[in-house]
């Protein structure tokens, strides 16, 4: 039985059209303008593989490439949050605690550290510390002497070093007067000081140039009445010791800061009680550096003196936490 052939559903030789527009299949597609800006196919001879990962064993599709600019490589990560500029651009400046710059941290204190600061201050601006320390000294032994005069004893008479050893009440208070007024000076000294650790120190006439002068010089007064103090039979001296120990910050504290006379005792008590051992420390090398200056010719004094005070200064400053300039 013989069967005759399909018969020619387009016997005009028309292609049948495609939903969409698209040509039929096995049909190439007409020639269009390379498009620029997206990626090109590889030649046709290209072996291959190009541009594409190999094929994972035992087939399957080979997983898409990340996706970021550049022909699929990947985008760089964002940068931490609080850092800005671009990626991978170098950051600036050292670490928020690096030591040894003022304005970067901050140093520890150490009793070296501090005798060491004191004595390098000194250096760096010996004309204002050994200026103001001969100032300070002479004029406080010239109160002394017209105040206290028991300074003023002949050593060869034995009556007047008698009564010298048993001074009376009114020449005893005397004597605590012309202290407290040996302490009030000394606060331009230490003014300077205070000045030093804050890097503003320039010349001679900067350790007159309060900025909390009030505040200081009562602050000052307030220490100072230890020596009245020390006048109470029995405990007086024990008092004016603890006063003396737990306000030797007080000043420093009162002319850096401004804080009243009382908040700065205050404030000088919490940081000698936290840190005793220190402070005690600090004490006996002060006591050290002014014997040594003592020692030497009695001259050595107007140097060992600023240096002791700038020493207290640093030692404030570094207990409390704060900066300090380079000395």
């Amino acid at each position: 039985m013989t069967q005759n052939p399909p018969e020619d559903q387009n016997p005009g030789g028309e292609q049948p059209e495609q939903s969409g527009g698209f040509p039929p299949p096995n049909q190439p597609p007409a020639a269009q303008p390379p498009s620029y800006g997206s990626p090109q196919q590889p030649p046709a001879d290209q072996p291959p593989g190009y541009g594409t990962p190999p094929p994972p064993p035992g087939g399957g599709t080979p997983p898409p490439p990340p996706a970021g600019p550049g022909g699929g490589f990947p985008s760089a990560p964002p940068p931490p949050p609080g850092q800005y500029g671009q990626y991978g651009a170098p950051q600036y400046g050292g670490p928020a605690g690096a030591p040894g710059a003022f304005g970067a941290g901050q140093p520890v204190f150490s009793v070296g550290g501090a005798i060491g600061y004191g004595w390098n201050s000194f250096k760096s601006h010996v004309g204002g510390f050994l200026g103001w320390s001969v100032i300070v000294l002479l004029v406080s032994a010239l109160l002394s002497s017209l105040l206290n005069p028991s300074v003023n004893v002949d050593f060869n008479d034995i009556e007047a070093l008698t009564a010298a050893a048993t001074p009376s009440i009114g020449e005893q208070f005397l004597g605590a007067l012309s202290s407290i007024a040996a302490m009030l000076l000394a606060v331009i000294i230490q003014q300077g000081a205070v000045h030093k650790v804050n890097g503003r120190l320039n010349g001679f006439g900067d350790f007159i140039k309060f900025d909390h002068a009030g505040p200081g010089f009562l602050t000052a007064l307030l220490v100072a009445a230890a020596y009245i103090v020390n006048l109470i039979p029995f405990i007086g001296w024990l008092l004016a010791l603890a006063i003396f120990l737990l306000g030797m910050f007080a000043v420093p504290i009162a002319l850096d800061t401004g804080a009243s006379p009382v908040d700065a005792f205050k404030r000088s008590m919490q940081l000698v009680t936290g840190n005793v051992g220190n402070v005690l420390l600090l004490i006996l090398a002060s006591i050290g550096v002014m014997l040594l200056g003592l020692i030497a010719l009695c001259l050595g004094v107007f140097v060992a003196y600023p240096i002791v005070l700038i020493a207290g200064v640093f030692a404030y400053r570094t207990l409390s936490g704060q900066q300090v300039a380079p000395a």
